[in-house]
């Protein structure tokens, strides 16, 4: 017979009450227990939806992403434009580029394409994950929708074989591909910004010389953003390093990246166990932070006391996904 300190916790040996409680209840729950929890938290969803925005959207951030790269072909420095409501464009020269050959484009029209776009990509992330339909509700990524931000456009290339564009479009992506050992899409990204920098010199330039006062009017107009910043980093940043590499990169963003918008809470999708919808549906700012500290927290729960345990261990995860790395794509 084992010593009591080393015995698995998953042995019956080692079953303390707490374990047997929650063994017995959740074998007693009725079986469409599952169902009306998909249906409590699609209308979740649609509640925070009501009391966030309109069901429809401006196809803002689409229409400042076609006219930065309009000025930049004018001649006129790209991150001095703005929406009527003041928010100057803040993306990378590369970003300037890609949207360069669409310039021509009305702007609204192009927006309106950028956001069916944007619409057809969000059912491909959801597809991709594996998640039920009803998560095309999912406040963020609306909301992304909504503006017609191609943040959603680039989350559908990380799930597929675009993984060097989508940090091309956003830079935060290679958060993810460092996080997942992507060194070919890294070198990759890396090559295609290099052939930028040597094609268009003046507009890296311009970027590198305005790289400081662009970031602090960002952070300003963002009002800090939704991350977590100073001394409420450090339990975040010691939550993501307990989660593992590959977690950490898709959660890494939404929690800690400077002036993060709310929409950046879409990355948590092909690493997102059901009940993070919950709190990340909130439109507030530190929400997704503290979601990474809670799921540090279940996670080093379930590995101490309920590892190997069919019932508890499996209770409100995704289908083959255990609190591990994420779910590989449906290539």
């Amino acid at each position: 017979m084992l010593p009591e300190a080393t015995k698995d916790p998953a042995s019956p040996g080692s079953r303390t009450p707490l374990r047997e409680w929650l063994r017995t209840h959740l074998r007693r729950l009725p079986t469409w227990t599952p169902l009306a929890g998909h249906v409590a938290l699609a209308a979740w969803f649609l509640v925070n939806l009501w009391h966030q925005s309109p069901p429809w959207g401006d196809l803002g951030d689409g229409l400042l992403y076609h006219d930065a790269a309009a000025a930049w072909i004018h001649g006129v420095d790209p991150w001095t434009t703005a929406t009527p409501s003041g928010f100057h464009y803040a993306g990378l020269p590369t970003s300037v580029i890609i949207f360069a050959p669409f310039a021509a484009m009305d702007g609204r029209i192009f927006a309106a394409c950028l956001g069916l776009a944007s619409l057809a990509a969000a059912v491909v992330i959801v597809r991709k994950v594996r998640l039920p339909l009803y998560w095309l509700f999912f406040p963020p990524l609306v909301e992304a929708v909504n503006a017609g931000n191609p943040h959603v456009i680039a989350l559908a290339l990380m799930l597929t074989s675009g993984r060097p564009v989508a940090s091309i479009i956003k830079v935060y992506f290679v958060v993810p591909l460092l996080g997942e050992r992507r060194w070919r899409a890294l070198a990759v990204l890396g090559a295609m910004c290099a052939i930028t920098v040597v094609l268009w010199p003046a507009l890296w330039s311009t970027y590198i010389r305005e790289f400081w006062s662009v970031a602090d009017r960002l952070q300003r107009e963002a009002g800090g953003g939704f991350s977590v910043s100073g001394v409420a980093i450090i339990p975040v940043a010691i939550a993501l390093a307990s989660l593992g590499r590959s977690r950490a990169g898709w959660l890494a963003v939404p929690a800690i990246w400077p002036a993060s918008q709310f929409f950046y809470a879409s990355l948590a999708l092909p690493v997102i166990e059901p009940w993070m919808g919950i709190p990340l549906a909130v439109r507030t700012p530190g929400v997704a932070a503290a979601t990474v500290v809670l799921l540090a927290v279940v996670t080093a729960g379930r590995r101490r006391w309920f590892r190997g345990d069919p019932v508890i261990g499996s209770f409100a995860q995704r289908e083959g996904h255990a609190g591990g790395p994420p779910l590989r794509p449906v290539e």
